[in-house]
């Protein structure tokens, strides 16, 4: 086992964690690498504004009438979300932080035209509801909502969302109820945990220059920023070490549980309902509290704890770095704006075929400096491709890694390599998404724009 003499106290959780890993891999072998997404839709009016809660509540509705189990929420005792069975996971639809986010989890694929086709499926389901709400309502591909400004008034009623502010001592977390991402999980063996996450934390700037796509906000084009949902995470936690690229390279699985067991819990769950534990300093703290643990209900009331090993599956979800390690014991890509709908697929494709070719990738990533990448990432949330890496063009750092990810793909021999053309087309012109967007929406004005990015055009690709 990879412990750590000094963390023998957490030994029970870090070999929980390192056999989880291993149960899923034997599950995998040999088979191809499994893919899955998450896909984060802002839902606007026509004026572009976010649609009223009732909106909401109709689309769980229409859901269940289609097939889908509703979810409800313990506390509130309303729906916020439906799954729908599949094979190897169900898809489940919810909203995140805000109620006007629309988000998709899709069951893991073996391969990425697989995964197309459901995608192509929930467009036309969308599309359906769209017709019953007389069209009046856009899924949208991209990044952040357009018009409204965050509020605590779009948050989630969710039970969960109690305990955000008391645990990060800041009422910001409304930041992200406006923000949407294109998040990705693939298959990851227990040897290449630590690789996984060094490269994905360090091809942030690389996927953000890319696809950066949330430049249009409160009804104007931001002056500064390209990719504005990746600036709201630190905006939310200045200084984080839990939001951003990790502050450092890991050198094993042991080493990154280390790294996340000290960040402040949030909360655990029991029998369906959750019980805050922002009180301890770190997850550690909670951990060794042992039979002297205790929670917070959402009234303020002290309740008795046991630590369980499921209480660290839910902790380490709150760790919000550019990639982490997720609770389906997978790489969890996570830096990349929602995209147009051409290229929805593009980060699922990207993840996969840099995983394919894990070493060599991580040989170019470490022949950077950590804080150049952390510099480059920063120019990249501005400027897009225009951004420079160690006093050189991003551009070129782009096209080396996209070879390998081409080669990855390639390797495969399903042809997924084809979806990755969009990507070369940025190379080529030395553009992102975010650059196009403000070209519609400054020169065609704000319906074209909504027109151009809703789901429905997901569906005239596929024609």
């Amino acid at each position: 086992m990879l412990f750590r003499e000094e963390n023998h106290q957490m030994e029970e959780v870090l070999e929980h964690w390192e056999e989880s890993f291993e149960e899923k891999e034997k599950e995998r072998q040999g088979k191809n690498r499994n893919i899955g997404v998450e896909l984060k839709f802002p839902v606007v009016d026509r004026e572009g504004q976010a649609v009223s809660p009732g909106v909401m509540t109709a689309l769980w509705e229409f859901l269940g009438e289609e097939g889908w189990d509703v979810i409800t929420d313990p506390h509130y005792k309303h729906p916020i979300g439906a799954t729908f069975p599949g094979d190897p996971a169900d898809d489940l639809a919810g909203t995140e932080t805000g109620y006007c986010k629309m988000e998709f989890s899709l069951g893991y694929k073996g391969n990425l035209w697989q995964l197309e086709t459901r995608i192509g499926e929930l467009a036309a389901l969308l599309e359906k509801f769209r017709d019953k709400q007389e069209n009046n309502v856009y899924f949208l591909c991209f990044g952040i909502h357009p018009v409204t400004p965050p509020s605590d008034q779009l948050m989630t009623k969710k039970q969960r969302n109690l305990f955000w502010n008391k645990a990060f001592g800041n009422q910001r977390v409304n930041l992200l109820s406006i923000t949407c991402s294109n998040q990705v999980h693939a298959d990851v063996a227990v040897e290449e945990t630590a690789a996984a996450l060094n490269v994905f934390n360090g091809l942030s700037p690389v996927e953000i220059a890319l696809n950066a796509n949330s430049n249009i906000w409160n009804g104007k084009v931001d002056p500064e920023y390209k990719a504005l949902s990746v600036n709201f995470w630190n905006r939310w936690l200045p200084n984080s070490p839990r939001v951003g690229m990790t502050p450092r390279r890991f050198g094993n699985l042991t080493d990154y549980t280390v790294f996340i067991s000290g960040f402040k819990p949030v909360y655990v769950r029991r029998k369906g309902r959750y019980y805050g534990i922002g009180h301890y300093a770190s997850f550690a703290e909670y951990w060794t509290a042992g039979k002297k643990a205790t929670g917070e209900d959402e009234y303020g009331e002290r309740v008795q704890l046991i630590p369980q090993e499921e209480d660290f599956d839910l902790h380490y979800t709150f760790c919000w770095n550019d990639a982490r390690l997720s609770g389906y014991y997978t790489l969890e890509n996570r830096v990349n704006c929602q995209q147009p709908p051409h290229r929805l697929m593009v980060p699922a494709a990207f993840t996969l075929g840099v995983m394919e070719k894990l070493l060599p990738v991580q040989s170019l990533v470490d022949s950077f400096d950590w804080e150049d990448l952390e510099d480059a990432r920063s120019d990249a949330v501005n400027n897009g491709m225009q951004a420079n890496i160690a006093g050189e063009e991003m551009k070129e750092f782009c096209r080396e890694v996209l070879q390998l990810a081409q080669k990855g793909l390639e390797g495969r021999k399903l042809g997924e390599e084809k979806l990755l053309i969009p990507l070369w087309e940025s190379l080529d012109t030395a553009t992102c998404p975010a650059d196009h967007a403000r070209e519609i929406f400054s020169k065609q004005g704000l319906k074209a724009f909504l027109e151009s990015h809703s789901t429905t055009r997901v569906l005239d690709e596929a024609k």
